[in-house]
């Protein structure tokens, strides 16, 4: 890229030159990140199958100390929601959707799944 010498004026027709020279080079990131973004989700389902099938040795001690405790104490702050919604639930015909949501649901993930597993 030849720029004027120091003190020389620009004309039109540089400037329009140089900024051509940069629109060329602006072009190709920009189709390199439309290609990437479009690839994107194809590459995650790529490496969707794989799986671990034992938890590792973190999770299971963030699920003891940490989910377990909270999933407690859950099941009778769920139950205690059901209590209070019994009566609107009653009237809509959903009190048992209502419970499975509010009380059954906390107790499977609590007592039910895997130590280490949070899916």
């Amino acid at each position: 890229m030849d720029l004027p010498p120091k003190g020389k004026k620009i004309t039109l027709s540089e400037i329009k030159r140089i900024l051509s020279m940069f629109k060329v080079s602006r072009t190709l990131p920009a189709y390199i990140l439309i290609a990437t973004l479009i690839s994107l989700p194809f590459a995650t389902t790529a490496f969707a199958d794989q799986r671990l099938d034992t938890p590792s040795t973190f999770n299971s001690f963030i699920d003891a100390v940490v989910l377990r405790p909270l999933g407690l104490l859950a099941i009778p702050v769920g139950f205690g929601a059901f209590i209070i919604a019994l009566p609107f639930s009653a009237l809509g015909g959903n009190t048992k959707a209502s419970f499975d949501q509010l009380v059954k649901a906390p107790a499977k993930y609590t007592f039910e799944r895997p130590l280490g597993d949070f899916d």
